[in-house]
């Protein structure tokens, strides 16, 4: 799993690989753009950025969206500590804009 601290950039997920980024301020929009057969999931978390950054495992995280197959936006108003961004069946470009 890869720890990112920034924002306002482009990262490439592998299949059955994640992410995380963490000191996230809201609002914020993820374009998320999955392979052909690739299936995207982002999850958010509240969990204390230390916590995180010790463990993302440990987080308790909320799923915001899961099964994307199709390029779409993904915006989030409230502010949250990490942002897990997850890819099945081939890799996945996230863009993540704050």
């Amino acid at each position: 799993m890869g720890l990112f601290a920034d924002t306002g950039s482009v990262h490439e997920i592998a299949a059955e690989t994640s992410a995380v980024i963490l000191r996230l301020r809201a609002p914020f929009t993820v374009a998320v753009h999955p392979a052909p057969g690739a299936a995207a999931t982002i999850e958010v978390s509240a969990t204390p950025t230390a916590l995180l950054r010790a463990d993302p495992a440990a987080g308790r995280w909320v799923v915001l969206e899961a099964g994307v197959a199709a390029p779409m936006l993904v915006s989030f108003p409230g502010p949250v500590t990490g942002l897990r961004l997850q890819s099945a069946g081939g890799a996945t470009v996230f863009e993540v804009v704050q």
